[in-house]
């Protein structure tokens, strides 16, 4: 819970169960106060309370003591992907809340501010900009539930302020695999395992590619696909996402 330093009677607040009121264009999305002329989507309080992903390890984008440093378990482990994980925020309060209600309640403008802030602390933190954006696809079956494909709609915001193009057409997802939610790392790596196939009509592919993502939770979705690239001649694969969970098992 953090109160708005611009009305001290706002708090942001996690929601019930059940609760499922959104706010309206005018107001924060996070605390309902009233939003200044200037302002978009949340207040400036809430925009400065959002909780940074730093410093993180640039393989996994856990959390690290110190920026730069490789955490313990991906030093321990092989085979990681050729590139850098960079996460914008811990998936926590309120960016657990945003990130819910872009993939159930279709709320589009959420991708946008997370597009937003992911090219712009991309550029701040002088990461190396990829050629283009490659958002992890959902199986058709997924996108035709809900409509759309939350990581492409958060890397055409970060194309567009970086200016790169956003390749949704290289790859494809070919299984469906279920809810991973509640299975451990090593079985997630195994449901995914030839979960993604490159387009047949991709002749060739750029040697520099970001992968989007929404949430990173062990990495084996990002890890597959950085792989299924690594194997169609792609040399470099990083890995962008908007939110990192506190998962701290093997990737």
């Amino acid at each position: 819970m953090v109160v708005n330093k611009n009305n001290k009677g706002k708090v942001n607040r996690a929601p019930e169960p059940g609760d499922h009121v959104l706010p309206v264009p005018g107001i924060c999305y996070l605390c309902s106060g009233a939003l200044n002329r200037e302002e978009l989507f949340i207040c400036a309080a809430c925009n400065d309370d959002l909780p940074m992903n730093i410093p993180a390890c640039p393989h996994c984008a856990l959390p690290v003591t110190v920026a730069g440093v490789t955490c313990g378990n991906c030093l321990a482990t092989t085979g990681r992907v050729p590139g850098d994980f960079y996460a914008l925020f811990p998936y926590t309060f309120p960016i657990s809340r945003l990130i819910h209600d872009l993939k159930f309640h279709a709320r589009i403008e959420i991708a946008w501010f997370l597009g937003f802030w992911m090219a712009k602390i991309a550029i701040e933190s002088g990461l190396s900009i990829p050629q283009c954006l490659v958002p992890v696809p959902l199986h058709k079956f997924r996108v035709a539930e809900r409509g759309y494909n939350q990581s492409l709609e958060i890397a055409r915001a970060a194309g567009s302020m970086l200016n790169i193009p956003v390749c949704h057409d290289f790859c494809c997802r070919t299984i469906n695999t279920p809810p991973q939610s509640s299975v451990n790392a090593e079985t997630r790596a195994k449901n995914l395992r030839g979960a993604f196939a490159i387009v047949e009509r991709c002749s060739s592919l750029p040697e520099h590619i970001a992968l989007v993502d929404d949430v990173i939770t062990t990495g084996a979705t990002v890890n597959e696909l950085a792989r299924v690239f690594c194997n169609n001649g792609v040399p470099r694969v990083d890995v962008w996402a908007a939110a990192r969970t506190s998962f701290t098992g093997h990737i």
